[in-house]
């Protein structure tokens, strides 16, 4: 399919028309994979087979292509402009990338499918309409009723609900996850789970407008991610190193890394696809007041033209680097020194927070005590997701689920080893035939990503 195709498709408008499905919601975005380009995950051929989600994240490049397109595109792309236009100032806005749009394109559901987060005022009463609305969304669970299956996500979930596999048409199928709004909130100003405070570390594609006090946690949770990242991160570091690991924030000591049922090139891809994304994202921030105790100050460039930055070293800066994280991460970094205090009086500026970091900081381990926190994090919130998930899914989509992720996972490697395979083919006199990798189409019907 040609990029400028792609490009003339109203992206957000495309993706906005699922809400039309569902009831109301309070806020939603679109994030993954199937949204966001991760160079060589979905690509056939070579990677400018599909444009790059730096160029489908671009609105004025979209705007471009479409006033190109035909007038039946015009109108939609009106309702996108409109859209984004609406969005209160602060608020995330980029458009999709070619994934998005790979189905209807071509006539069939081909490309990955799409996830969604929706948050909503009373998700028991929002699960109670949907529930009569779309009952086939949902597996046995449903069966229980809206109230029991609240009390399931919450108890064995991270207060998360997902349908999985859901086709809403011939050319759409999503995984959307409810989650009550204020819980969304709580995540992403403390860090309790880093469920979805951790997808909103990386771009996503906004489909509402958000309420003034989300866009202010989102913002807050950027600085958390971005504060986090400098406590990890040597005196010198690139632009690329800063934003590799706040991408990876989220996946250390995820369970689905370590038992391999995810893309192990996971991180690189997602940088190397929202690079623009990413940048826009955390670029303002470092210029920020926020961080002037770290002393961080532009330190030139690479020899490749890269931008090079640098903060202030010594035993003296490992309490100003403490101070600047999120109060879960506090928490959890005050238990493993055997301080249990609550989590409201570890915010920038308490009093306990500064003493828990002067006891960090005296340890002489502080960094590593700020990794075991955030993997331990990790490691809890996905074991418990992973379990409601299956739950959630049940039966024959729970199955499905679980051999996509795995083969999800696997398929960058079987196709790293069939192009050497081909390559030594090529260069032999005997022509070797490579059978196809049985695995990947169910990895091409991935069902569920981050």
């Amino acid at each position: 399919m040609a990029s400028a195709e792609l490009l003339r498709r109203p992206a957000v408008a495309r993706l906005a028309s699922v809400l039309q499905h569902f009831p109301p919601v309070t806020s939603a975005f679109a994030y993954g994979s199937g949204v966001h380009h991760q160079p060589g995950l979905y690509d056939s051929g070579s990677e400018g087979a599909q444009p790059s989600s730096a160029q489908a994240d671009d609105p004025s490049r979209l705007a471009s292509s479409a006033s190109a397109s035909t007038s039946s595109s015009s109108s939609t792309t009106s309702s996108e402009t409109a859209l984004q236009k609406s969005f209160p100032s602060g608020t995330t806005w980029r458009p999709s990338s070619s994934n998005a749009l790979a189905g209807s394109a071509s006539g069939s559901r081909k490309g990955p499918i799409l996830d969604f987060i929706f948050a909503v005022h009373d998700e028991q009463k929002w699960h109670e309409t949907n529930l009569k609305r779309n009952p086939e969304h949902y597996s046995w669970v449903g069966n229980l009723g809206a109230n029991a299956l609240c009390a399931i996500t919450e108890a064995v979930g991270v207060g998360v609900h997902f349908n999985t596999l859901v086709q809403l048409d011939e050319t759409t199928m999503v995984k959307y996850g409810v989650v009550q709004a204020d819980i969304m909130e709580h995540d992403l100003l403390y860090w309790t789970s880093l469920y979805i405070a951790g997808r909103m570390h990386k771009p996503v594609t906004h489909l509402l407008p958000m309420p003034q006090w989300l866009v202010d946690a989102e913002l807050e949770n950027r600085h958390h991610a971005l504060a986090t990242a400098l406590a990890l991160l040597p005196q010198t570091f690139t632009e690329h190193d800063l934003l590799t690991t706040i991408v990876g924030l989220s996946y250390r000591g995820d369970v689905r890394m370590a038992a391999r049922a995810e893309d192990p090139a996971k991180v690189s891809r997602i940088v190397a696809g929202s690079w623009e994304g990413l940048t826009a994202m955390y670029r303002p921030l470092l210029g920020s007041n926020r961080y002037a105790s770290l002393g961080l100050e532009r330190a030139g460039e690479t020899a490749t033209g890269e931008e090079l930055w640098r903060r202030e070293a010594g035993p003296h800066m490992a309490c100003p680097s403490l101070e600047l994280l999120p109060p879960g991460l506090m928490h959890e970094v005050a238990a493993s020194l055997d301080y249990h205090v609550p989590l409201e009086h570890l915010h920038h500026g308490e009093t306990t927070q500064r003493e828990i970091a002067a006891a960090a900081a005296k340890t002489g381990r502080h960094t590593a005590l700020v990794v075991e926190a955030l993997e331990r994090i990790n490691r809890r919130s996905s074991a418990y997701q992973a379990a409601a998930g299956l739950m959630a899914a049940g039966g024959g989509k729970a199955v499905t689920y679980v051999a996509a992720k795995v083969g999800k996972a696997l398929a960058p490697l079987m196709a790293s080893a069939q192009a050497q395979a081909r390559q030594l083919a090529a260069a032999s006199p005997v022509q070797l035939s490579l059978p196809a990798w049985p695995g990947k189409a169910a990895a091409d019907e991935e069902a569920g990503r981050k």
